[in-house]
């Protein structure tokens, strides 16, 4: 479930709420990504019209990978 569903949600300072409303979607859209793209960065980047290496970033940044030919 999303956050903003849980009634403390609303709770938190905003600075907070907000972080982790971006936390999660970083980590569901970059795993989708790579979902879509077969573990593939380069192809995961073309996607989401994003830069290979903010990609890389966010992936790093989530303790995920692409597939051995990244």
């Amino acid at each position: 479930p999303l956050p903003a569903e849980d009634a403390e949600f609303w709770d938190l300072p905003y600075n907070e709420a907000k972080q982790r409303l971006t936390d999660l979607f970083e980590e569901r859209y970059v795993k989708r990504l790579l979902e879509r793209s077969h573990g593939s960065v380069k192809e995961a980047s073309e996607l989401a019209r994003m830069n290979r290496s903010y990609l890389t970033k966010l992936l790093r940044r989530r303790g995920l990978r692409g597939g051995p030919e990244d």
